[in-house]
């Protein structure tokens, strides 16, 4: 637990964060045929359907013990 802890630690650095930012705004302007597409639509729409359906069960909720 404390190894995903400290990935997400590294990424809040503001600095870091900024970049990444910066960069997947470029990829996703020059790329932005493959963003648009329905693959990627319907794909983002089910990630997030079971992104927040899976976190109202609150799983997380006994990891911070």
């Amino acid at each position: 637990m404390d190894f995903i802890k400290g990935i997400f630690n590294v990424l809040a650095d503001p600095r870091l964060y900024f970049f990444l930012m910066v960069l997947s705004l470029v990829l996703m302007v020059w790329k932005r045929e493959v963003f648009t597409s329905k693959a990627v639509g319907y794909g983002v729409l089910l990630f997030l359907t079971l992104f927040f359906a899976l976190g109202g069960y609150a799983f997380g909720m006994y990891l911070m013990r």
